[in-house]
Formats: C-alpha cells, sequence, structure tokens
C-alpha cells in the first residue's frame, strides 16, 4: 500500500496540468482509479474529484481494519476513533453555527457508526446532541463541559472536552518511551500542538494557547503560552528546532505561518519515513502509512483548488512526494 502513494513525478505532472479534467485523468492511471470510476456515474469535475479522494481514503482505512493483525485490532481501532471524534465535533460546530453539513464533511468508517453520526445530525440542538452522548463512553468526559456549555452556550467546551478524552485513551497506548508507535504518535502530536500555539499567539500574544490543546504537560509549550512577544515565541522556537529556523526567517519577512508550517510538514513526513525503514514488522507502519496516506489525500485537494482558482504557482514549494518506497 505504501508502494501506491505518489511518486514525486506524479505529483509534479498534477501540479503542471492545466485543469482538473486533466489531474481526473492522471489520478485514473494511479491507486484511485477505482473510486473516480464508480463517482463518475454521478458526478464530474471538482465535485467528482473531491468524492473521489474521500472515499478512496475511506476506503483506505477500511482496508487497514480489514488486514490488521488480531492482536493490533485494538490499537487500531482507538487510533481510528480519531476521526470519530472529528465526525462529532463537526456536527456540534454545524449545529451551533446553523451550517449544513455533506457526507463529505464527515468520515465515518466503519457502518455501526453511521447510524449514530444520523442521529447526531437529526438533533434539533446542540444541547439534544449533548443528552445524547451522556448514553455514550463520552458520557463521563462531557460531564463538567456540559456544564460549562449550559451557562455559556459555547459549544467549544464539549469539541475540547471530546479531543482531551481522545488525547487521555492514546496515551493507553504508551508502553515506553522507545516504542516507534508513540514516536509517530508523538511527532504528529507535537506538530499539530506547535501549529496551534503558533496561531493562536499570532492573533492575540497573550492568550492561553494551551486551553486548545488536549494536553498541557508539555514543558516546552507551556514555556511558549507564558510569553506575549509574537517574535520572541518565534525566536524561542529557532532555538529550540534549529531546522525550523530558515522557515521562522521566512514567515517573519511575509508575515505569514505557511513556511512554517510547510518546513514542519516535510520534517514530519522525513521523520516518518525514516522511522518506517525501522517498522517493516512493527505496528507503527501501519499507522505510519496512515499519516502518509491523509497527507497526500490533502496535498491532492490542495493541487485541485489550486488549479480550481488560478494559484499553482504559489504552491509549488509546498508540495512534496510522500512514497516512501
Amino acid at each position: 500500500m505504501r508502494s501506491k502513494l505518489l511518486s514525486e513525478t506524479r505529483l509534479r505532472q498534477l501540479l503542471e496540468v492545466k485543469s482538473i479534467p486533466e489531474i481526473i485523468e492522471l489520478l485514473e492511471e494511479t491507486d484511485y482509479r477505482e473510486d473516480f470510476v464508480v463517482q463518475s456515474a454521478k458526478h464530474s469535475g471538482m465535485e467528482l474529484m473531491m468524492r473521489a479522494l474521500h472515499e478512496n481514503f475511506k476506503h483506505s482505512l477500511q482496508k487497514l481494519i480489514r488486514i490488521n493483525p488480531e492482536e493490533g485490532k485494538k490499537a487500531l481501532k482507538l487510533l481510528l476513533q480519531e476521526y470519530e471524534i472529528q465526525n462529532i465535533n463537526t456536527i456540534i460546530s454545524a449545529k451551533a453555527g446553523e451550517i449544513p453539513l455533506s457526507e463529505m464533511d464527515l468520515m465515518v468508517i466503519e457502518p455501526q457508526q453511521q447510524k449514530f453520526m444520523e442521529k447526531l445530525q437529526s438533533a434539533k440542538n446542540v444541547a439534544e446532541i449533548l443528552k445524547n452522548l451522556r448514553k455514550t463512553e463520552y458520557g463521563r468526559a462531557v460531564k463538567a463541559a456540559g456544564s460549562e456549555f449550559e451557562k455559556t452556550q459555547d459549544f467549544r467546551f464539549l469539541t475540547r472536552a471530546l479531543n482531551t478524552h481522545y488525547y487521555t485513551k492514546l496515551s493507553r497506548l504508551k508502553p515506553n518511551r522507545d516504542d516507534l508507535l508513540w514516536k509517530l504518535i508523538e511527532l504528529r502530536n507535537g506538530v499539530r500542538h506547535l501549529m496551534v500555539i503558533l496561531r493562536v499567539k499570532r492573533a492575540n500574544p497573550g492568550a492561553d494557547s494551551l486551553e486548545y490543546l488536549p494536553s498541557r504537560e508539555d514543558r516546552f509549550f507551556r514555556e511558549l503560552n507564558k510569553m506575549n512577544d509574537f517574535q520572541k515565541i518565534l525566536q524561542r522556537v529557532s532555538q529550540k528546532y534549529p531546522h525550523l529556523a530558515v522557515a521562522i526567517e521566512e514567515s517573519l519577512k511575509r508575515n505569514s505561518l505557511i513556511p512554517i508550517e510547510i518546513a514542519l510538514e516535510k520534517k514530519f513526513i522525513e521523520e516518518v519515513m525514516k522511522l518506517l525503514k525501522f517498522a517493516v514488522l512493527d505496528f507503527a507502519a501501519i499507522l505510519g502509512y496512515l499519516y502518509l496516506k491523509e497527507l497526500e489525500v490533502a496535498a491532492i485537494r490542495k493541487i485541485a483548488y489550486a488549479k480550481q482558482y488560478g494559484f499553482t504557482d504559489e504552491l509549488k514549494g509546498m508540495i512534496f512526494s510522500f512514497n516512501a518506497g
């Protein structure tokens, strides 16, 4: 499966073609072919592109469940629970903002999840969603958050509580700090959480950015959170992570976090591939593939939108190969 991730040559081809139909034509020569064929019966253009990518990723996750050895199923189900919590948070956010949802806004992997998601979607309001959540494993997680929501009507108390619940469960997979699986999880969460802190602090240097994270344990993140000068925050990040120094300088010049995000993503992919060289027979290989596939689908979406709105040139430095073969 990893060998079927798009090569650098194929990604360059996707960037160079002129239109969405040409991107689709190229992707039909890859592992995405079947999903494009199925979806083309009802859709075309950008709608076909988005639906085929969505279905291909979902089928990849379903395949991981099927082929995973029995002793790894519990761990994989826990890792994939992230998508269930994302779905719930998406429904809560949409219901709070009275925004309609499409089926592509959710990633429902297993059939038994479908009924539960439909039940949440049919709820009249966030309070009714909360009532349904109290009957599930998330009941304890949303108990305190539910009280805060009822006082303030701020749905973010619920979404943060659900994220924290998942992170707490995830930490139980940590047998020891040398475990390859946990190294991958920490690597990904480190990148995500650093970007959350930088986004929050850029918007409001005095804000408590740790409110947006599922855990307050990381010492370095606590240190950044205490700082109120955004340039000094970036300087401290540069000291901690020298490989980000050039990207941070570029971010300061452009007044944008995009160069840092690109540098972090590149480094993340390099580290995942490095770890996977030692994880051929380790469960971490499955998680590494999942992360790379997720990034690949996101990259193809970026390319498609760039073609649609005419900013392909700006995207060229932001797309790179995910093929670990």
